[in-house]
């Protein structure tokens, strides 16, 4: 038996044989051609281009993907559509005369090596990005496209995942993945978590120490991958594994149960959703409404902008399936380097401090107007509210209203059927709308505490980058004050206030959220039920000294370790 100790980064335990993955990077000769081969070799580069940009869209229409794993395939896409990339390539082509595999070579080892000289730890992390595009379109050059087929219970060994590939695997028998490089927030381990496969990566050349088809236990909790294992451990890891199973059909049994503390306290918790096809899922697991509709899906992988009435049905038919629960739809979150195409905008070198969320809606707003609409008149048949994001001044507030209440006369100046005055809320994901949040509330009907970008923008760590991902940090004591001061500014304006965060999942965080006065949370379909029963295990009775303790603490360590002592005399307690 041998033990390789990494990282857990998607939890869980997988039991199953080894398969050996070793994807080296293809080498590519530089070779000259004739000019009379120009004119085939560029025929065969947009043929490429086409090849996979299909293979993304075919991707996209098989699997109902979140937010995160939509995001790296429409990266993927752009990178395939950049004109910079075609011009370049072509350019080598026809005045070079250099073949096409060592052209789309050359171009990607000069973007690789533009990023990595770049300070922007936001571009810089897009290497990973262009080095998958660029080894796609060199394998489906050189007829060198890898297909893998998959045992029953494989855990799957390999030095790096492309994210493309992992996407295709089969889910019936894939159990869970190794890997040599990687962080929890790569794009394999991203796509992973959502496919609820278990994850440990670092594990140093791995693909060298474990044999194909050697029996494995892959340990998320822990980051261990155990070889070949000894009877005692298998059979301590069949009963890890069949408590697993056992703990996803008791989970099953709370759809039916009301989501309320142990002593009774109603907490409102609601789903996120990406799509409207997720809304049969949504009606089984909640009676408590859509805390957060994502709209980006109708603006992406477009050629012209989505109209008044093509919103308009989509909106009016999921809040029509929620009734009476109330479907909150947050208006375009989106950065202008996705929109670059419709909107005649150059692309930024720093999209997430960019023009995106409610500055783009200002800046562009005849697509918020048309949005705004759409909104309204479906408002007439649902419980709909509207929610701005990336909110960082009272004045985006103000000018929100003024074009919201344009829109309120200009549809009755068309004779349409519209409500007026629905609840208007904001997303307080930057600190400063935390800071101002007691301005902000006398300006609007509801918060929503987006966590994700809070911690983001609080300690300047971008969450998709592998060099700083362990410095993003929901434990921080300025991300927990600014949650605190928040809530606290909406009770004194009487405001509802939710939070919609990965935190508002995490059994950690579920106890301290409540004792702040957090009663409307809003989580993912994926982890629902988990959140459920980390709410229905609290005594609103016990958290008060744990929420005291935990914003007296003066550090992350200090915060975690507080709340792991709470935890264990709670269960104690129990």
């Amino acid at each position: 038996m041998q033990k390789l100790q990494g990282v857990g980064v998607s939890l869980g335990i997988a039991v199953g044989r080894a398969k050996v993955l070793n994807r080296q990077p293809l080498q590519v000769a530089s070779r000259s051609i004739d000019a009379s081969d120009v004119s085939s070799e560029l025929v065969r580069f947009r043929s490429a281009l086409e090849h996979i940009g299909n293979d993304i869209s075919r991707l996209l229409d098989s699997f109902s993907f979140g937010k995160n794993e939509r995001d790296i395939l429409d990266t993927h896409r752009l990178i395939l559509q950049d004109p910079e990339l075609i011009k370049s390539v072509e350019r080598m082509v026809r005045d070079d005369l250099i073949c096409l595999e060592h052209a789309v070579s050359r171009h990607f080892q000069k973007a690789a090596k533009l990023f990595d000289e770049m300070e922007d730890d936001y571009m810089a992390q897009r290497i990973a990005d262009y080095r998958e595009i660029n080894q796609r379109l060199l394998r489906h050059l050189q007829g060198n496209e890898q297909k893998i087929e998959l045992d029953t219970d494989t855990i799957l060994v390999v030095d790096e995942i492309p994210v493309s590939l992992l996407m295709k695997l089969s889910r019936d028998k894939l159990r869970g993945i190794v890997t040599d490089k990687g962080s929890r927030t790569s794009h394999a381990a991203i796509v992973a978590r959502s496919l609820g496969l278990p994850v440990v990566v670092g594990l140093r050349d791995v693909i060298t120490e474990v044999e194909d088809n050697a029996h494995c236990i892959l340990d998320g909790q822990s980051g261990q991958l155990i070889i070949n294992p000894d009877s005692h451990t298998s059979d301590v890891y069949e009963q890890l594994l069949s408590n697993q199973e056992q703990h996803r059909e008791d989970l099953l049994k709370l759809v039916e149960q009301e989501t309320a503390t142990a002593d009774g306290t109603r907490i409102h918790l609601r789903l996120n959703i990406e799509l409207p096809e997720e809304m049969d899922h949504v009606l089984h697991l909640s009676e408590d409404g859509v805390g957060l509709f994502r709209t980006e899906f109708l603006f992406m992988d477009r050629s012209s902008l989505p109209t008044e009435e093509e919103q308009y049905i989509i909106y009016r038919e999921v809040a029509e399936k929620l009734l009476p629960a109330p479907l909150v739809i947050r208006t375009v979150d989106i950065g202008g380097d996705k929109l670059s195409n419709l909107l005649n905008i150059e692309p930024e070198k720093n999209p997430a401090l960019g023009c995106r969320g409610i500055r783009l809606s200002l800046e562009h707003p005849d697509l918020f107007r048309t949005q705004i609409m759409a909104i309204l008149r479906a408002a007439v048949t649902g419980n709909i509210r509207v929610m701005l994001p990336l909110i960082s001044c009272v004045e985006q507030v103000q000018r929100s209203r003024k074009l919201i209440r344009t829109c309120e006369q200009e549809l009755a100046q068309r004779g349409r059927e519209f409500r007026r005055n629905v609840p208007l809320g904001v997303m307080i994901e930057t600190p400063a709308a935390a800071m101002i949040s007691s301005v902000l509330a006398t300006e609007c009907d509801f918060f929503s505490i987006g966590t994700n970008d809070l911690i983001q923008y609080t300690l300047a760590v971008d969450r998709a980058s592998d060099t700083v991902a362990d410095q993003f940090d929901p434990y921080h004591p300025a991300v927990l004050h600014l949650i605190t001061l928040t809530v606290q500014n909406a009770r004194k304006h009487n405001l509802p206030v939710s939070i919609c965060g990965e935190m508002a999942a995490e059994s950690d965080f579920i106890p301290f959220l409540i004792g702040l006065g957090l009663h409307d949370l809003s989580v993912s379909p994926g982890i629902y039920l988990t959140a459920k029963e980390n709410i229905m295990r609290v005594q609103s009775s016990d958290i008060v000294d744990l929420v005291l303790d935990v914003l007296d603490a003066e550090c992350s360590a200090e915060v975690k370790q507080r709340i792991r002592d709470w935890h264990k005399a709670s269960r104690k307690s129990r």
